[in-house]
């Protein structure tokens, strides 16, 4: 009998490469799926984008009342321990209470939750808590606008957050900043 070698190797040899290299069909797979880009906060950013459209099981909101977005991805919460109304930020704010928006400054409001304790309310010098989802950028919360350092202020490194009573800013917070953490 005469068998013919077809030159390829057997399916567990070239597992077994794989597997040597520390590499598996499913992180080959992930590997060409590109991740997204969280944007960057350290960039003021244009007014406009605070009227930028979430849609989410089909109802709209606006994407600083909706969920952590790749944009707005700093959290103030009206109460404490994440609880209560809350907005989202994407960017530095120089003063909480005189946000600019198109048509002059105006206090940012809290959002996300019509009823929820706190809705409606200015968040400078009202919000109780934070949660900063940022992967690469630390946000600093100030005492007093224009990111003044001679009062309290408290830096949130990514994916930690909270009380700002813990640190002397519940309901005393003017104004936020981001730089790189690593």
């Amino acid at each position: 009998m005469v068998t013919k070698k077809s030159g390829r190797k057997p399916a567990s040899v070239v597992a077994g490469v794989f597997t040597a290299l520390g590499l598996t069909a499913l992180s080959l797979a992930v590997s060409a799926v590109p991740a997204a880009a969280e944007s960057n906060p350290m960039i003021e950013g244009d007014y406009k984008q605070w009227d930028a459209v979430e849609v989410v099981n089909g109802n709209s909101f606006p994407a600083r009342c909706a969920d952590h977005t790749e944009q707005f991805r700093f959290r103030f919460y009206y109460s404490p321990n994440y609880q209560g109304a809350f907005i989202n930020i994407g960017h530095p704010l120089y003063d909480l209470l005189a946000v600019y928006a198109g048509d002059g400054a105006h206090p940012l409001k809290f959002c996300g939750g019509e009823g929820a304790a706190g809705w409606g309310q200015n968040v400078g010098n009202n919000a109780a808590s934070v949660y900063n989802w940022y992967d690469g950028y630390c946000g600093t919360v100030y005492y007093y606008a224009g990111y003044n350092r001679k009062g309290a202020y408290k830096t949130y490194w990514p994916h930690s957050g909270g009380n700002l009573q813990d640190v002397g800013l519940r309901n005393d917070n003017r104004s936020i900043d981001f730089a790189n953490c690593w």
